[in-house]
């Protein structure tokens, strides 16, 4: 299941393209989390 945080920071993600590579530097604890989130559930 997706969790709220995790929705949210994948709205915001999809609309700050531009901002990907600052958002990973500021924030790569959020960002691996949502990758392990994202591939346990596209693989559920």
């Amino acid at each position: 299941m997706i969790s709220y945080e995790i929705l949210i920071t994948l709205i915001l993600w999809d609309s700050m393209k531009e901002d990907r590579t600052k958002f990973l530097c500021e924030h790569p604890v959020i960002f691996s989390k949502i990758t392990i989130k994202s591939i346990d559930f596209i693989t559920a």
